[in-house]
């Protein structure tokens, strides 16, 4: 495993152990892993719009070029986060949790490589997906935000977008 990738694994540890608080014992499943089964026993058709090995890559591409005394940093930073086991640092996770999303879809992306470019690749699927069929399209937060986010792209192209209220 690369620095990049093991530093991507301990984020998502230290968010769902230290965070949400979710016992080592829970054996739920990831929200990516919950939406697909859930898909699955609607006997729905999921699609991915990247492969496991995509996201590895892309990981590994956007902190090219990183010192390794950077990597070394960041991993020290979220294995003390780890071992302190305090919420302290979940603002990011709170935030989220309480679903009152800004996506602010005027401001400028400020990752091509993880946004801008996934987003586009992404479209042309999604696009074509939408001509033939009733989609459900599940991806992260970031991706529906900013000026290149998938609403701005989608709304571009025609398509109304309407928030569900969640109960």
């Amino acid at each position: 495993m690369t620095a990049a990738e093991m530093y991507t694994f301990l984020n998502r540890y230290f968010k769902q152990q230290v965070c949400l608080n979710k016992s080592t014992q829970d054996s739920s499943l990831s929200l990516d892993d919950y939406i697909g089964s859930l898909a699955s026993s609607q006997n729905m058709e999921l699609m991915g719009l990247e492969t496991t090995e995509d996201q590895i890559n892309l990981i590994n591409k956007d902190v090219e070029g990183m010192p390794t005394k950077n990597h070394k940093r960041r991993l020290s930073n979220i294995i003390s986060k780890i071992r302190n086991n305090k919420g302290n640092d979940c603002e990011e996770t709170d935030w989220y949790s309480q679903m009152e999303m800004d996506y602010q879809l005027s401001i400028h992306c400020g990752n091509s490589l993880v946004l801008t470019d996934r987003n586009n690749k992404w479209m042309v699927n999604i696009l074509e997906k939408l001509k033939s069929n009733n989609c459900f399209i599940a991806v992260g937060l970031s991706h529906l935000m900013y000026e290149c986010g998938l609403i701005n792209q989608l709304r571009e192209r025609g398509y109304t977008i309407t928030p569900i209220e969640l109960k």
